[in-house]
């Protein structure tokens, strides 16, 4: 548009993958051609989510079960932390939302870890006393 001069649409490279190409009469000269990049690989795919990135959030839901407070919240905040730093280095891969939630779980589940060992240790007779609690 609007270059003033008629060309076929094989002339233009974005169009001369999709048409057949003309074969020269004889004599005359034959026009440019302009190779589309051919692919040879299978198409890209959606971003693979980061495994680390996984396991964090997997261990910070764990660290909430009341045998892993503190510990695993630990692991679920270091493996965060390694995914997040992983994820810098390869903005191709996703799952920074699944590495901040184990995150944050881990250091809700830390907290929730160090006050139940003030509570254990400031009141120790909750303990002796819960064998003698009735259920029923």
């Amino acid at each position: 548009d609007g270059a003033g001069v008629w060309k076929r649409a094989a002339e233009f490279p974005e169009f001369a993958a999709a048409l057949p190409v003309a074969v020269p009469m004889p004599g005359a000269a034959a026009p440019p051609v302009h190779a589309a990049p051919i692919s040879m690989g299978p198409p890209p795919g959606p971003p693979k989510a980061n495994t680390m990135s996984i396991w964090a959030l997997v261990m910070g839901i764990i660290s909430f079960l009341p045998c892993c407070w503190g510990i695993v919240g630990v692991v679920s905040i270091i493996l965060g932390c390694i995914a997040l730093s992983q994820l810098k280095r390869n903005p191709q891969q996703t799952g920074s939302g699944f590495a901040i939630t184990g995150i944050v779980l881990g250091i809700l589940s830390l907290i929730l870890g160090i006050i139940g060992t003030i509570i254990f240790y400031s009141f120790p007779q909750i303990m002796q006393n819960f064998p003698n609690v009735n259920l029923h």
